[in-house]
C-alpha cells in the first residue's frame, strides 16, 4: 500500500508540496495499477488462447475416433454381405460391438434381477404338508356320468385334462370300441362344478416320440386354443405319462407345472415341478410294491397310499380315467367316495392341481433339481459377481456343499466373444461330486445354440473340458478345420451336430460348393446310416453387389465314402 502525506489546514508552501507530493504518489499508483491490469489481461488472453486450443484438439479428437468408427463400420458392414463370419458374430445386430454392448447388459440385468429377488424367492416358502388332488385325463363324455356326480356329491376339485383336437369329437380306439369326447359347454360345465381344466397336448401323442418342433408346435396350439376359450391352462398332463428331460424343456415354457406316473417314489423328495407323479384310481392300476396291498385296485390300496402320504408329508395326486366301461366303474366311483371320505377323517385336505403345486411346488428350480423347494429348504446356491472366478480356479476356491454360478467374460480356451456362465459344483468332499459346466449361447445364421461344456475334478485337478451340448461349435481359427471336406465321419463326434463357420479364403482354397464362405454343419446322430450321417453346406453368395444368395448342399456318408454335393435349397434377399 503508498504512503500518502498527511496535509495540514494552512494553506501554505507546506501544504503545497505535501498535496503536490501526494498527487505524484497517487499517479505512481494508477501507473502500477495500469500495467498489473494489462499484465493480468494478457495472462487472461494466453489463458483462453490455451482453453481454444484444447477445445480445438478435443474435438479434432472426437471428429478423428468418429471418422475411425465410421470406417471400421464400413468394413465391417461391407464384408458382412460376403463373409459368412461376420454375419453369424453379429448375431442379427448391424454391428458387432451393438451384439456384444446388449449381451453384457442383458446377463449384468439378469445377474442383477436374480441376486435383488433371491432373498424374495426365499422369504417365499410354505409350510410343506400332506395334501391330496385328483387329475382325470382325457375329458371324454364319460366324465358326465361317473365323475362329475362325486365330484358334486362331494364337492371336491378335480383337474380335468383336455386334448384340444377332440373336444366335441369322437375317436375310433379300436373296431369296436369309439370313444366320445365333451364339447366345449360340457367342459364349463364341469368346470362350474368345481374342475380345474387342464391341457392334455392338442393330437395326444407320447411327447416322447416327438421332435422338438412337433411338440411345440403341439404345446403352443393345445395352449392357444384353450386360451382362446377363457381357461388359463398353467397345468400340463404328459399324453400315455411319457416325459424326458428333452420334453421336460420344451413343456415347461408354455406351463408352469406338468404331471406323469410313476407315483411310487411320491413328490415329497425331489420333486420336479415339470414331472409330478401320480397314482391311478379306479381304473388301469399301478404296478404291485412291497409295503402296499398288492392288488391296486382296492380301497385297502388308496387307503394305504393316503395313510403313506401322511407319513411323508407327500403330496399325493391320484389320476382318473372314466372313457372305457371298466374305468371308473359303479365299484370304483364308490371305492373313489369312501377315499375322499377317508382322507378328510384324517384331516387332509383336498386340493385343486393348481392350489397344489402353489403349496407344494418348488418355489425354485434348475433344469430338474429343486433349488428352494416349498418349505424353503435349500440346495446350496451362490450367485457372484462377474469374473470373480475363472476357469483356472480350483475346486476348494469354491464353498463346499453348493453350486456356484459365475458369469465370466471369457470361455474356457480364452475367448472374449464367447462370455456365459460358469457352474461350479461343489456337493461333497468327494471327486465324484465335484465337478464344472460352462453354458454359453452361441448365434449361426441368425438361430441361437447353446453350448454345454463339462469336466470334473479328478486327482487334484481338472479333468479336459467335454462336450455335452448335442451341438458342437468349432472356430475356425482351429486347426481342427482344415481339410474338413476330406475328413471321415468318424473324426466328429457321435451323436452331435458340429457347425464349422468357412470364410471366402477356406472356401476357395479348400473347394467348397460355389466357392463361397458358409456354414458347414456335419450331421452324426448315432446310426450307420446315410440318413444319419451326412454334411449340409450353407453358401453365401453376392450376385450384383445388391443380392443375398443362400444355397444349401447336401452330401452323404455312404459305403466309407462321402457322395457328391448336392443342391438342396436355394433363397435370396436383396441386401439393401
Amino acid at each position: 500500500m503508498a504512503n500518502y502525506k498527511t496535509i495540514g489546514t494552512s494553506f501554505d508552501r507546506t501544504f503545497r508540496n505535501d498535496l503536490n507530493d501526494n498527487f505524484k504518489t497517487l499517479d505512481g499508483v494508477a501507473s502500477s495499477a495500469k500495467a498489473d491490469t494489462q499484465v493480468a489481461k494478457q495472462a487472461a488472453t494466453s489463458a483462453a488462447q490455451s482453453a481454444q486450443q484444447a477445445q480445438q484438439a478435443s474435438e479434432e479428437a472426437v471428429t478423428k475416433a468418429t471418422t475411425t468408427q465410421a470406417q471400421l463400420d464400413d468394413i465391417i458392414l461391407e464384408n458382412g454381405q460376403s463373409d459368412a463370419e461376420v454375419v453369424q458374430a453379429r448375431g442379427g445386430e448391424p454391428l458387432l460391438y451393438e451384439r456384444l454392448n446388449k449381451a453384457d447388459e442383458r446377463q449384468s440385468e439378469s445377474l442383477k434381477y436374480f441376486t435383488t429377488n433371491f432373498n424374495y424367492l426365499n422369504d417365499a416358502k410354505k409350510e410343506k404338508k400332506c395334501i391330496v388332488s385328483f387329475i382325470a385325463d382325457d375329458a371324454p363324455k364319460s366324465d358326465l356320468l361317473k365323475l362329475l356326480p362325486v365330484m358334486a356329491e362331494k364337492k371336491v376339485p378335480v383337474g380335468i385334462g383336455v386334448i384340444t383336437s377332440r373336444v366335441g369329437s369322437s375317436y375310433q380306439l379300436n373296431e369296436n370300441t369309439t370313444i366320445e369326447y365333451m364339447t366345449w359347454e360340457e367342459i364349463k360345465r364341469m368346470e362350474l362344478n368345481g374342475a380345474e381344466i387342464m391341457a392334455h397336448s392338442h393330437l395326444h401323442r407320447p411327447s416322447t416320440t416327438l421332435t422338438e418342433k412337433e411338440l411345440y408346435e403341439d404345446m403352443k396350439m393345445c395352449k392357444s386354443i384353450l386360451n382362446s376359450k377363457g381357461y388359463i391352462a398353467d397345468g400340463f398332463i404328459y399324453p400315455n405319462n411319457a416325459s424326458s428331460d428333452f420334453t421336460k424343456s420344451v413343456v415347461k415354457r408354455f406351463f408352469k407345472y406338468s404331471f406323469t406316473g410313476s407315483g411310487s417314489r411320491g413328490n415329497f423328495t425331489n420333486l420336479s415341478n415339470n414331472a409330478i407323479t401320480r397314482i391311478n384310481l379306479g381304473a388301469i392300476g399301478d404296478q404291485p410294491e412291497a409295503g402296499f396291498p398288492q392288488d391296486t385296485l382296492s380301497l385297502e390300496y388308496y387307503k394305504a397310499r393316503v395313510d403313506w402320504s401322511i407319513e411323508k408329508n407327500n403330496w399325493l395326486v391320484f389320476v382318473l380315467h372314466t372313457s372305457l366301461d371298466d374305468m371308473l366303474n359303479a365299484q370304483q366311483q364308490t371305492y373313489m367316495k369312501e377315499t375322499i371320505d377317508y382322507i378328510r377323517s384324517k384331516g387332509i385336505e383336498i386340493v385343486s392341481p393348481r392350489e397344489g403345486f402353489e403349496r407344494y411346488g418348488n418355489i425354485l428350480q434348475l433344469g430338474e433339481k429343486p433349488i428352494i423347494q416349498a418349505d424353503g429348504t435349500q440346495s446350496g446356491v451362490i450367485v457372484e459377481e462377474k469374473d470373480k472366478h475363472t476357469v483356472t480356479s480350483t475346486i476348494d476356491d469354491f464353498q463346499l456343499y453348493t453350486i456356484t454360478h459365475t458369469p465370466v467374460t471369457k470361455d474356457p480356451f480364452g475367448n472374449s466373444t464367447n462370455s456365459g456362465i460358469l457352474i461350479t459344483f461343489n456337493l461333497e468332499s468327494i471327486d465324484g461330486r465335484r465337478f464344472q459346466k460352462f453354458i454359453s449361447t452361441l448365434y449361426y445364421n441368425g438361430d441361437p445354440i447353446q453350448k454345454v461344456l463339462s469336466r470334473h475334478w479328478r486327482l487334484g485337478g481338472w479333468s479336459a473340458w467335454k462336450n455335452d451340448s448335442q451341438v458342437s461349435v468349432q472356430s475356425e481359427l482351429s486347426s481342427a478345420s482344415t481339410g474338413l471336406l476330406q475328413k471321415p465321419i468318424t473324426d466328429f463326434d457321435n451323436q452331435h451336430i458340429t457347425y464349422h463357420p468357412i470364410k471366402p479364403s477356406r472356401a476357395s482354397a479348400d473347394g467348397y460348393p460355389e466357392n463361397s464362405g458358409g456354414t458347414l454343419v456335419t450331421y452324426r446322430l448315432g446310426l450307420d446310416e446315410p440318413h444319419y450321417q451326412y454334411q449340409k453346406y450353407d453358401a453365401l453368395i453376392i450376385y450384383g453387389g445388391t443380392d443375398l444368395v443362400r444355397k444349401t448342399f447336401v452330401r452323404y456318408w455312404y459305403n466309407g465314402n462321402w457322395t457328391q454335393w448336392k443342391l438342396e435349397s436355394q433363397t435370396s434377399r436383396a441386401t439393401s
